[in-house]
């Protein structure tokens, strides 16, 4: 495994002069000061040269940052990654004194479990592991992580690191996750130190790697004001307002927004600190300042790209485009001083928040006992059973059963094939680290009382057939039949996106030589796909050959334990989709480049984009949406008296609140977990542009079979709520319908 790290010695590593007795004594060290007035003092003592940094080498203000002589630091690595567990990365160093992290699933699986809880709980394990390597010197404590832009389209290939489609979902994930990373209440009561620095990236409207000769270097997305202010901004609100994810970062992207690339767009940097309180330090995305000049040809010049980006509100690059030409960008008058010490500032106090300038701190005690601890593997294998969603479970063909899932463990003998039947670095997705382990599918499965019989089939891109007959060989003395399919980073990833959302290779051919072989054996197929874009799976839903579907995204370390949990019945799934999973002609009714969400016709009146997830989408080719996901048991909703219809006077000085209880009943004979998803339907004609409804309200909850539970939804005038063309957000009176399970009710505003 290749290993990133750009220090190799001690004294390359990140230090802390307050532990010298050098510094100790120094204003900037003493705990007892005002943070401003510390990083104040830091910032008298350097000189204009030490601010620049050493020209065309490193400055203070790159990723790879120069030591400040004048106050005892050394070098300072910014970029460390933890997506879903300690990454390789440039700051990050794994070797036999740390030779892996936790993998948690990928963020499209974790968001599948629509709970709070387990976000925030799977940030605080995250973060508690990189302390531990930055304890020993292994690890930075400033983490570009959450990815928050909108999964608009199937197509994009990182929208695997994603939470899904729907902003407010994503918001909500951010508000959780990112508090998860930065703060720990047992060790730090009074967050007193941020545990780690979290980064919202990538700022803003960013969906598109390379796709058909368009890259995202050069990629001007195109977005109307209506589409920033409900669908590509709020996620941005919710992860850098102190009142909700407070994260110490932001990252702009590479692309432009309607002209102007995102690092020197100053209305858009500006409006994260004025606007949303954001407090903290903006960097780039690696090379996205040479892209000002380079590929938007945006700036005159490279200096002039420096100052246009510092102009806007970045105050750290990453890349080495800064180092290059800073200096010069300062004598051509393109940047001064103060543009300069500014973000040094900002960069100084998350540092100075980090604890970098306290002689001790909460979390110096933290050790390499506590990567991969009992309580991680127990979270990962929660978090892989949690992602996993049920599409589909019908009876067997030929079978009196009602359902297919879940299978006896029991004396049988089970054919697990498939391509990604037996992968293990495929779940764990991008942005990973080594993990301690793995466990398989096929391993997973592979049970006392169980006799699973392998073949892989085929590979997940291969054209080659030779293994099919090998796999129907395997259906033919099974009892039953497991067939993974789906994708893996050849498919999608950073910097490659799909052009056709079918299964690639020969899968198709494989899984319809299975299914056939299936239904001459008489036995039943569980078809469980591995993905983080959807696939088309319209064949499969309507097939009655495919008795059940699993989706499950990239599961992580636990995956193989998470599936064979729900197959066996141990575990009563519960993920719900986050991403609406389209037929295959989808990719024909709409541009990848186009970036809207909305419903849109060219002058002819025909249809150029029919909108796109569950809020817009108005076209036929909807396989399974968002939101969906079945149980092994049943579940019962009425609304608690007085709560189906509502009738709300509402003025323009009036704080809008709206109450309303309903009632979950387990009608089943199984305990199990169930999302409450709760959305509103705005009243008809009230706005161009108005989504077809907008899920405002979840929760997950458990109940053991016949118990009841009542749950009581506030909704303010936010969720009342609707952007206009113009970008203003404003309360839609009318009446409004609210979708609950199989209930609804109108609210009159």
């Amino acid at each position: 495994m290749l290993v990133y790290y750009c220090g190799t010695d001690e004294e390359d590593r990140w230090s802390n002069p307050c532990q010298e007795q050098q510094y100790e004594s120094l204003p900037f060290c003493d705990e007892s000061l005002q943070e401003p007035i510390r990083v104040q003092d830091i910032i008298n003592r350097l000189s204009d040269d030490e601010k620049l940094g050493t020209n065309g080498t490193s400055t203070p203000l790159s990723n790879y940052a120069t030591g400040l002589p004048s106050v005892g630091m050394r070098y300072v690595q910014w970029w460390n990654e933890a997506l879903h567990g300690v990454a390789i990365s440039p700051g990050v160093l794994f070797d036999k004194t740390a030779p892996f992290a936790t993998s948690f699933p990928q963020i499209i699986s974790t968001s599948h479990s629509f709970n709070r809880t387990l976000f925030a709980a799977i940030g605080a394990a995250i973060a508690t592991e990189i302390r531990a390597f930055a304890n020993i010197g292994h690890a930075g404590l400033t983490y570009w992580t959450p990815n928050l832009n909108i999964f608009r389209d199937p197509r994009w290939g990182r929208g695997q690191e994603t939470p899904g489609e729907d902003p407010y979902l994503t918001s909500e994930y951010v508000a959780a996750y990112v508090p998860g990373l930065q703060h720990d209440p047992v060790r730090d009561p009074q967050f007193s130190t941020l545990k780690v620095s979290a980064c919202c990236k990538h700022y803003a409207a960013y969906s598109l790697e390379n796709y058909q000769g368009m890259d995202r270097h050069h990629f001007d997305a195109v977005v109307t004001e209506q589409d920033m202010a409900d669908t590509y901004l709020p996620p941005f609100k919710a992860c850098a307002s102190p009142e909700q994810g407070g994260a110490s970062c932001i990252m702009c992207s590479y692309n432009s927004i309607n002209g102007v690339p995102s690092c020197a767009n100053q209305p858009l940097l500006q409006r994260a600190r004025l606007d949303w309180g954001f407090q903290g330090y903006i960097t780039s995305d690696c090379g996205a300042v040479e892209d000002i000049y380079s590929n938007h040809e945006y700036s005159s010049s490279p200096e002039a790209a420096v100052g246009d980006s510092l102009r806007a509100g970045m105050d750290m690059e990453c890349g080495k485009w800064l180092s290059g030409y800073l200096k010069q960008a300062v004598d051509k008058g393109e940047v001064s001083m103060d543009m300069v010490t500014e973000a040094l500032r900002n960069l100084v106090t998350v540092l100075m928040r980090l604890g970098r300038f306290n002689k001790n701190g909460p979390f110096d005690d933290i050790t390499m006992d506590a990567v991969n601890s009992a309580e991680n593997q127990m979270l990962a294998a929660d978090a892989a059973r949690q992602s996993v969603v049920l599409l589909k479970n019908d009876p067997p063909i030929g079978s009196d059963r009602k359902t297919t899932l879940p299978l006896s463990p029991t004396g049988i003998t089970l054919a697990v094939v498939g391509p990604n039947a037996n992968a293990t670095r495929t779940m764990q997705g991008n942005y990973n680290g080594p993990a301690p382990y793995i466990i398989s599918p096929l391993e997973g499965l592979s049970r006392e009382g169980v006799r699973t019989v392998y073949a892989k089939g085929c590979e997940v891109d291969s054209m080659n057939t030779d293994g099919i007959a090998l796999a129907v060989e395997a259906v033919e003395e099974s009892d039953a039949v497991v067939l993974v399919v789906g994708l893996n980073q050849s498919q999608e990833k950073e910097g490659h996106d799909r052009e056709s959302i079918a299964l690639p290779g020969v899968q198709q051919d494989m899984v319809e030589a299975v299914l056939s072989a299936a239904e001459v054996q008489g036995v039943p197929v569980v078809l469980v796909v591995m993905s983080g874009g959807a696939v088309c799976l319209g064949l499969y839903r309507d097939d009655p050959r495919v008795g059940a579907i699993l989706f499950v995204g990239y599961p992580g370390q636990a995956g193989g334990q998470g599936i064979a949990d729900v197959v066996y019945g141990d575990y009563n799934p519960s993920g719900r989709l986050t991403q609406t999973f389209y037929r295959g002609s989808f990719v024909d009714e709409v541009s990848f480049l186009d970036m809207g969400m909305r419903r849109t016709v060219n002058s002819s009146g025909a249809v150029v984009n029919p909108g796109r997830g569950y809020r817009f989408y108005e076209g036929n080719s909807v396989v399974y949406p968002f939101g969906h996901g079945l149980s092994y048991t049943s579940f019962y909703y009425s609304w608690v008296m007085g709560s189906d219809i509502k009738q709300v006077q509402y003025g323009l000085t009036d704080k809008l609140t709206v109450q309303l209880e309903v009632s979950v009943n387990n009608t089943g004979d199984m305990a199990g977990s169930e999302v409450v998803l709760v959305f509103l339907v705005p009243p008809s004609n009230t706005m161009d542009g108005a989504p077809k409804k907008t899920l405002k309200y979840f929760d997950k909850i458990y109940l053991e079979p016949e118990q009841q539970l009542s749950i009581s939804i506030t909704l303010t005038d936010e969720d009342f709520s609707l952007a206009d063309t113009n970008g203003d957000v404003e309360v839609a009176h009318g009446l409004w319908t609210v979708q609950v399970g199989d209930l609804t009710s109108t609210i009159l505003i």
